[in-house]
């Protein structure tokens, strides 16, 4: 057989195809099928994404459903909500709670006596107000005519509690779930802006470490948020706060400081913060005095741990 001028009968080709058995095609075969199932295996699992579960007083469906979508796009996880009246909650719990792990998450209800005794019996916290309701109430209340706060309620502090503590803190920021209860008629509560994963940065004067090492420890765990403590020689912290209160940025600074006890912060930063306490104030219990910066964006969230350190 002749080609173009090439006998390949009489001619050794320049490359000659590998000859294969029919055991090894079938090796072959089923290497491929597993290398392909591997991929698409890996390919098609999705991540695991942590599922918060939210028991619901049922007149805040509106603004709580658009608020659910809205913080499982920003925080990467999965929320249930179930939408119950007010009778319904307190007779499913009183059965519910009775067991030792807890079916849920967070529960939001309109404030009442049942409700209070209800949860402060099985082992939940009450985590404060995130709106008020002024529509009529369904609740017997003795005083009329005036918005009664929706409460929330977290089981006590686990482990895994971080991503419902950042739902709540969306709950409550004035860009994020407080816009939604506003646009149903609710009256807003005063809170942070919302951060993913906040961190509280505290300066302190060195000889403050017994007095903040376990509130620190504490407010953690309570509130899902990370702090940052400095301690510092009154010289290094002067020094260091002159030069940070300087920098355009002012988020450098630190949210709170704690400062000796009847003696003045330096002039270059005592004005960008406030006492929290006067010199005469009977709350003072040790001899430190925390300053809060004005413009801190965790302004609320520093407020909280000055009441963990008390």
């Amino acid at each position: 057989m002749r080609h173009q001028g090439f006998d390949f009968e009489k001619n050794t080709p320049f490359f000659r195809p590998p000859k294969y058995t029919g055991i090894t095609l079938s090796l072959l075969s089923i290497f491929v099928l597993v290398c392909m199932l591997a991929v698409w295996e890996k390919m098609a699992k999705s991540p695991d994404l942590p599922v918060i579960r939210v028991l619901v007083w049922e007149k805040c469906k509106e603004p709580f459903e658009k608020i659910r979508q809205a913080y499982q796009k920003e925080g990467a996880c999965i929320v249930q909500a179930t939408y119950w009246s007010h009778s319904e909650i307190i007779d499913h719990l009183s059965k519910g709670l009775q067991k030792k792990a807890a079916p849920w998450n967070l529960a939001l209800c309109l404030k009442s006596e049942k409700i209070n005794l209800l949860f402060s019996q099985n082992n939940w916290q009450n985590r404060g107000s995130v709106a008020y309701f002024s529509a009529p109430q369904p609740v017997a209340n003795k005083t009329k005519n005036l918005p009664q706060p929706l409460i929330s309620w977290t089981p006590e502090p686990v482990k895994e509690n971080a991503a419902t503590l950042s739902l709540l803190r969306f709950l409550n920021a004035p860009t994020k779930g407080q816009v939604e209860f506003a646009l149903e008629g609710w009256t807003g509560i005063s809170a942070d802006h919302w951060i993913h994963s906040p961190q509280l940065k505290i300066y302190a004067i060195t000889g403050a470490q017994d007095l903040l090492n376990s509130a620190i420890e504490n407010f953690e765990t309570y509130e899902g948020v990370q702090v940052e403590v400095s301690f510092h020689k009154k010289e290094s912290m002067d020094t260091s706060m002159h030069i940070l209160s300087k920098a355009n940025n002012k988020d450098y600074l630190p949210d709170l400081v704690y400062y000796m006890r009847g003696t003045n912060p330096h002039s270059a930063w005592a004005g960008l913060y406030y006492s929290v306490y006067k010199s005469e104030d009977k709350k003072m219990i040790s001899n430190f005095s925390p300053y809060l910066r004005k413009e801190s964006p965790l302004l609320k969230t520093a407020q909280k741990f000055l009441g963990f350190v008390e």
